[in-house]
């Protein structure tokens, strides 16, 4: 953890809970506590109501988890969080990733062949993979290259994958595709995207 450093804080519990983006603004280590932005929902401070708190750590090794304390609140340039970790991390692995069902759109290429891209849609989304229904069948261990639209401004994102799963269901077949090489900025961009869109979903009553 660094200085500036983008993370995610988790409230757990509560009519509030959720994951929100913020961000390390300081980090004490003589009096063991950080201070993060206090995380924002459509400009408005987020309420801290809740049972349990966590921050989520993005790194190249992957996403660890880690139990938080609230010392307190103080506002500064921006207001911020007074955090205190109170347990050892937990590395998540990528099947225990966020899981979002969703149907979103993407074209493909299987990796190394030539031709136009093909079309296809998401089951689900997480930041270790989807859950897909391709235009064609597909065999476990085939690699493609998929390009998909998380609507941020951003531009489509181009990710490759390994199907490590083929399941048949009423007549559609279902690929379980696992990412592969993801930087942490993209981790962090998937995690934001299925974050917001569960947002989304509890404002309108549906989670």
């Amino acid at each position: 953890m660094k200085v500036g450093s983008r993370i995610y804080f988790e409230i757990e519990g509560g009519s509030f809970s959720g994951t929100f983006p913020t961000r390390i603004e300081d980090i004490d280590e003589s009096k063991g506590f950080l201070a993060v932005a206090h995380p924002l929902y459509k400009g408005v401070l987020v309420p801290i109501r809740g049972e349990r708190y966590y921050i989520w750590i993005t790194t190249v090794r992957g996403i660890y988890r880690y139990p938080v304390e609230i010392l307190g609140a103080k506002e500064d340039k921006v207001s911020l969080l007074l955090l205190k970790i109170i347990g050892g991390g937990e590395h998540l692995q990528r099947r225990r990733f966020v899981r979002m069902p969703i149907n979103l759109p993407f074209t493909y290429r299987l990796k190394g062949k030539v031709g136009p891209p093909k079309k296809g849609y998401t089951k689900d989304l997480s930041a270790g993979g989807i859950k897909a229904v391709f235009e064609e069948p597909l065999l476990v261990g085939q690699r493609v290259l998929v390009r998909i639209d998380l609507e941020d401004d951003l531009g489509p994102m181009i990710v490759e994958g390994r199907i490590v799963r083929v399941d048949a269901r009423e007549g559609v077949i279902e690929h379980g595709v696992e990412f592969l090489n993801l930087s942490e900025r993209a981790i962090r961009r998937i995690m934001r995207f299925i974050f917001k869109k569960e947002r989304e979903l509890r404002e309108k009553g549906l989670i």
